[in-house]
């Protein structure tokens, strides 16, 4: 074994959702920074400028998941791998070798983005996003060096360098990209040239990230050692080849989200045209499904991707060390756990779009009138999102990296037939039902192939019971808002979410769609479990096996 195993030795046995609570935490304040950024942008901008921003963001989307998708969950599968087995020289080759590669793909993705940013633009029929394409271009080189940097900390289990290195980049885009609108628009550029500074600041906060990231790895190896050059019985070739054998097929699977989201780009527009609508016509409803509709929905499958970021290192250890029985608790635990939050989530924000988007564009009726029906529709797409990125993670953990690519590409081509099918049939609504196409067919193939081809076999019998107590607490919010109304949308909104919270969570540890297994898992999680066992909420029970506290599976 290696001198500094004792360093970078076998990870601890942590509680598993501590990383995916500090990640969930920092992905919320950011999609709430997000949301900060929209709101005056659609001021200064107007709707219509920021279909713009829209054609510009997607394509970045795109490009980022191609660049950086898959390498950092191979870093932190291959890290966890080296520090099970406490191969420390394997670990430092493993992170020289994926930053030399992510570095190179990153300085490709930005010259790509900077000399085609014309014909992309011409191609979706958006001209005037020639500038916003070139603007974020040099963010490419940034996340693709970000993204090495990440995937070492989460090898490690260390979840916080990532979640800080968020909130940097949320807040940069946040005060520069509005700070560079801002001197944009009193200089008297026009839409498109105001929509490109803005997207500047998202490079800038993205430069701010890696800086931060750069100095924490730097104090980090410092005061570990761990980045020293030592030998290493892999040689380098081997590293890189397993590097991309797991990262290429990732990033084709994952891939698939920034394709869709340029389908809804090239053919949203097209199609509304072709049916008869005028160019700003189809501009603005698509500006609004983009800019309003989607980054709500965006929100809780974003809050629950760190459940599949920290799955991977935490399974690829259980899976090295031969633990079985961790294997099957991380498991059961996230699938659970993914289901009884994204559920509500789904339900709530269908049952209540309007409301919300009320809420949050106070100023935009005219794009509100357009998006709250198609937010309605596209929500109950939450819950098969927040499942494929689970289902995928397991399935690559599980050296099964091929068949979420299979799964991915029947989703998007289901999505791109409905969707060029309905958009012109039915108007812009074609749009999210196409989505809710697409998720469904990926997350029914992916629950398929896990039965299959993994250890685990499904137990679905926890479904009905987060179903059954999210239909009795939305049911109660629903009548809670309809009675509180009166004294305002605001006053009602919050009543009826905090409602749905004081039901929902106590009904469903009772019908157990969570377990006191589930619960053992969070920080402090046997403090919690013990309380909830006074409350008769769960129930816990404490067997001393191999020096582990271990709870006991609960009956049905």
């Amino acid at each position: 074994m290696n001198g500094n195993s004792k360093k970078v030795g076998a990870p601890p046995k942590k509680a598993f959702f501590g990383g995916v609570l500090i990640l969930s935490a920092s992905t919320f304040i950011c999609k709430v920074i997000g949301l900060f950024f929209k709101i005056p942008m659609l001021e200064y901008v107007g709707i219509d400028g920021m279909a713009y921003f829209s054609a510009a963001y997607n394509v970045y989307l795109l490009l980022n998941t191609l660049s950086i998708a898959g390498l950092p969950v191979a870093i932190s599968m291959l890290v966890s791998e080296s520090r099970a087995r406490g191969d420390g020289a394997g670990v430092r080759r493993v992170f020289y070798i994926s930053l030399a590669l992510c570095t190179a793909i990153g300085i490709a993705g930005a010259s790509a983005l900077w000399f085609f940013a014309g014909r992309y633009s011409s191609a979706i029929g958006m001209a005037g996003a020639q500038y916003s394409v070139m603007a974020i271009a040099p963010t490419m080189l940034f996340i693709c060096i970000i993204g090495a940097i990440r995937g070492y900390f989460q090898g490690h289990e260390m979840m916080e360098p990532t979640a800080t290195s968020q909130l940097i980049e949320s807040l940069g885009k946040l005060f520069w990209g509005v700070g560079f609108a801002v001197f944009a628009l009193s200089a008297g550029k026009s839409a498109e040239e105001v929509a490109a500074a803005a997207v500047l600041g998202l490079s800038v906060g993205m430069l701010l990230s890696l800086i931060y990231l750069l100095f924490r790895l730097f104090f980090f190896a410092r005061k570990n050692g761990v980045l020293r050059r030592t030998s290493s019985a892999e040689r380098g070739s081997a590293v890189l080849r397993r590097l991309v054998a797991i990262a290429f097929p990732i990033t084709l699977a994952a891939s698939v989200t920034g394709i869709t989201s340029l389908t809804d780009t090239a053919l949203i527009t097209n199609r509304l045209v072709d049916a008869g609508y005028a160019d700003s016509v189809a501009r603005m409803m698509y500006s609004s499904y983009s800019n309003l509709a989607v980054p709500l929905f965006n929100m809780p499958p974003a809050l629950l991707a760190p459940l599949a970021v920290s799955i991977v290192p935490t399974l690829t250890a259980a899976i090295t060390e031969g633990d079985t029985e961790r294997e099957r608790r991380v498991f059961g635990s996230s699938l659970r756990m993914c289901v009884f939050l994204a559920l509500p989530a789904a339900a709530g924000m269908s049952v209540f779009a309007e409301p919300i988007m009320r809420l949050v564009f106070s100023t935009q009726e005219q794009a509100v009138s357009v998006a709250a029906p198609l937010l309605s529709l596209l929500a109950v797409s939450i819950i098969f999102s927040c499942l494929t990125a689970l289902t995928n993670a397991v399935l690559q953990t599980y050296n099964r990296r091929a068949l979420p690519i299979i799964s991915m590409f029947i989703g998007a081509l289901v999505k791109i037939v409905a969707e060029y099918l309905l958009v012109a049939k039915i108007g812009i609504v074609g749009a999210p039902v196409s989505t809710l196409a697409c998720t469904l067919t990926v997350t029914v193939l992916n629950v398929y192939f896990i039965g299959k081809y993994t250890p685990h076999k499904l137990d679905v019998r926890f479904l009905w019971r987060a179903f059954a107590s999210t239909v009795l607490a939305i049911s109660a919010a629903l009548g809670i808002y309809v009675v509180l109304n009166s004294f305002g949308t605001v006053v009602a909104l919050f009543a009826a979410v905090f409602a749905a919270v004081i039901i929902y969570v106590p009904t469903g540890l009772m019908l157990r769609a969570v377990s006191g297994e589930d619960v053992l898992q969070l920080p402090k999680g046997d403090k919690i479990a013990k309380f909830l066992e006074k409350l008769k909420l769960t129930e816990v029970k404490n067997e001393n096996t191999k020096g582990k506290n271990r709870i006991s599976r609960q009956k049905g």
